[in-house]
């Protein structure tokens, strides 16, 4: 494009690679079959900046990762228990413990660099509160064991294990991470209202 403002480009094509194992592009970029991974999973943060020094860049994404509650099931259809376990999850110490400091912790729905995001719109039920989080699970008389469901094929086992963690913690209750092999197998389960538990989306 004759026209574009920003520097010519400096390749004949562009080839974008798909892979079935969010593992596999880490290794790819430091063997130099990469030029550009935009996610890196979490087991591969600890050493990232050391790996590729001023190659690794920060910046404000779009995304948004969050827990689902299927309502169709009636041991989480009472807002109080979902709110419980919003309350009782500690989303600093997964953005600092797990993601490294990459990510940022979600207290709206909307990612702060959407066009009308409202910061902090989520209000108290996106605080972390163990004390005031157990008291309402109490109340509501939350199940006793939670699930939270997750697609394999998309580097979530490490953040989903350390909420389930928290959940054990902070609520007193049994949580298991169960990995599904694909998103579409867990929307396939949401779309047919299968007993599936908290989901990743």
């Amino acid at each position: 494009y004759e026209s574009y403002p920003g520097e010519p480009a400096r390749g004949a094509r562009v080839e974008f690679v798909i892979y079935s194992d969010p593992a596999d592009p880490y290794p790819d970029l430091l063997a130099g079959k990469l030029d550009v991974v935009t996610d890196i999973r979490p087991g591969h943060l600890a050493g990232v900046e050391a790996d590729l020094g001023d190659r690794f860049v920060r910046r404000p994404a779009a995304t948004f990762h969050f827990l689902a509650f299927p309502a169709y099931q009636a041991e989480l259809a009472d807002p109080r228990v979902r709110r419980a376990i919003s309350m009782a999850i500690d989303r600093e110490e997964i953005a600092t413990g797990i993601f490294r400091g990459t990510q940022t912790p979600a207290r709206s729905f909307a990612p702060p660099e959407l066009l009308g995001a409202r910061r902090d719109s989520c209000g108290a039920a996106c605080e972390f509160n163990p004390d005031a989080a157990r008291h309402s699970y109490a109340a509501a008389a939350g199940p006793a064991e939670l699930t939270i469901t997750y697609n394999a094929d998309g580097g979530h086992q490490e953040w989903t294990e350390a909420t389930c963690a928290q959940l054990r913690a902070n609520l007193g209750v049994e949580c298991v991470a169960a990995a599904d092999p694909t998103l579409t197998d867990v929307l396939t389960k949401l779309d047919s209202q299968e007993p599936i538990g908290t989901v990743r989306l």
